[in-house]
């Protein structure tokens, strides 16, 4: 990527939305590897370039989805979810303007915004959005595709956060089901949904099944 960098940097210029293209997917290696303020100068060089050369482009509302990522990854030394909101809505409201109203995309905005609002605590904005996209992934998407498994997942740890715990549980469970499906049994998709179900039920005073399906998610975690 590093060559393919310096020929499009040769061939349009330092500025050139080309070399933001290839820029975007160093900063996506650099965040691979755990090189998060690398990945965050880069995301930050490539929206430079295209709110200069290309705003309101698609790739500019990539840039801004990916970065409003990073500040929400919570396993990176970069997070800062006010600005996660800011580049998320930024990536919306792009997406919204330029690409059909059943886009994947934009399910993926409306998804990425509500996870941000859930590390918030804002449960009722989260479910809003996360409803909403998945509506958008139901109309669109094979009924065996994973993002149907995750769009449940998240729509159930919104549920959870306000206290709906009977809805949370239909929907984490639907999850699991899900995810065993598409991720595999022993997968981390898995283990991460049957802890948040396990969560609801230690909540509704079910403890042996949510000891059960804790330690279900610690074997397959090692």
């Amino acid at each position: 990527l590093r060559k393919a960098i310096g020929i499009k940097e040769q061939l349009f210029g330092s500025q050139h939305p080309k070399v933001a293209r290839v820029l975007n997917k160093m900063a996506a290696v650099y965040e691979d590897q755990g090189r998060w303020a690398e990945a965050e100068a880069t995301y930050l060089r490539c929206i430079a370039i295209n709110e200069a050369k290309a705003l309101g482009s698609e790739d500019l509302a990539d840039n801004y989805n990916n970065l409003g990522w990073l500040y929400s990854n919570e396993k990176s030394d970069r997070v800062n979810l006010t600005q996660s909101l800011n580049y998320h809505e930024k990536s919306l409201q792009i997406r919204r303007a330029t690409l059909p109203a059943n886009h994947p995309k934009l399910a993926t905005s409306y998804n990425n915004l509500g996870l941000t609002y859930i590390k918030l605590a804002q449960f009722d904005k989260a479910l809003a959005l996360l409803e909403q996209a998945y509506a958008m992934r139901q109309n669109n998407l094979p009924a065996t595709h994973p993002e149907h498994g995750q769009s449940q997942e998240n729509i159930g740890v919104a549920l959870a956060g306000l206290g709906r715990n009977k809805e949370s549980e239909a929907m984490l469970r639907s999850a699991l089901k899900h995810r065993e499906s598409t991720d595999g049994q022993n997968s981390e998709a898995v283990a991460r949904v049957a802890t948040e179900l396990a969560k609801v039920l230690r909540a509704t005073k079910r403890n042996k099944e949510a000891a059960a399906l804790e330690n279900r998610a610690k074997k397959i975690r090692g």
